[in-house]
């Protein structure tokens, strides 16, 4: 694909990293009565083949601590990216609007997991992706639920989410900086959200949370047409998301563009990703 300067420079080296952090269970006593995520298992297994076949470096992290994730982030954010096209992170667990519990009961909003790598100067004029997949409430689409005669089921298993039996509250150390005023300062970044404020994240334990599935499905397509230059851009990828976790009847995804360019998943081995799509996809 032709270099344009409303592109950005999908050419380096390197694809970049990409980190999934996994809470799929939680230490005793559970204050907040949180299930067990294992549904995640499907996430993580979906999450590692699309990755790995769009060329990012993959490494998942299970059942950190705040701590953990704090310090995991500022590695990532001490790395030296500077070979790299782009970074992205996928972040799992129970949660809440703007915040997600950690395997030791504590929260940490999505903003102070973000701050590291939004101020890594290797990543300077580079998309900074991150995917939440977290309850953010305990509401659902009312108007469509009522619509689905058998909304407490999907087409392929019981319905399940990332909801919370009770209620999560900041502790002491978490900031209650308006989340929305904090990422609209940011430019180079995504933020993408399983589902609106206020509201539940469904999937099924067979398939996985509908939003990550329905990630993998959509960027299991990016080199579809290559080497056409007919190559889907990213906010193409995210409209056709979007049309999926809707057609749900029970989700709307939310997405925090911020992005100054448009992002192509350019091959780095056209050979090697045509074999690997024909095997794994």
């Amino acid at each position: 694909m032709e270099e344009k300067e409303e592109n950005y420079n999908m050419k380096h080296d390197k694809r970049g990293k990409a980190i999934v952090i996994n809470i799929q269970t939680y230490d005793a006593p559970n204050p907040f009565e949180l299930k067990e995520r294992i549904w995640s298992v499907k996430d993580v297994e979906n999450l590692k083949q699309t990755l790995e076949y769009l060329e990012f470096d993959f490494k998942d992290y299970q059942n950190f601590t705040k701590s953990q994730i704090e310090q995991l982030m500022k590695e990532q954010a001490s790395d030296d990216h500077s070979k790299s096209d782009c970074f992205l992170c996928v972040v799992m667990s129970h949660g809440n609007e703007d915040k997600i519990v950690t395997s030791d009961n504590m929260v940490i909003s999505f903003e102070e997991i973000m701050a590291p790598i939004q101020l890594c100067e290797t990543l300077n004029d580079k998309p900074k992706l991150f995917f939440f997949q977290a309850c953010r409430g305990n509401n659902e689409i009312e108007k469509r639920v009522k619509s689905r005669p058998d909304s407490g089921q999907s087409n392929s298993g019981e319905k399940i989410s990332d909801c919370k039996p009770r209620d999560i509250q900041s502790d002491s150390g978490t900031s209650n900086t308006n989340k929305k005023t904090q990422i609209g300062a940011k430019t180079d970044l995504l933020v993408y959200n399983a589902t609106l404020p206020g509201h539940y994240a469904f999937g099924t334990e067979a398939e996985g949370t509908f939003f990550i599935k329905s990630v993998c499905e959509v960027l299991n397509d990016a080199y579809k047409n290559i080497p056409s230059p007919n190559n889907l851009p990213l906010t193409k990828m995210i409209t056709i998301i979007n049309k999926k976790v809707e057609n749900t009847e029970i989700m709307v995804a939310d997405p925090v563009y911020r992005l100054k360019k448009e992002v192509y998943f350019e091959p780095k081995n056209v050979s090697v990703v045509i074999t690997y799509y024909l095997i794994n996809v």
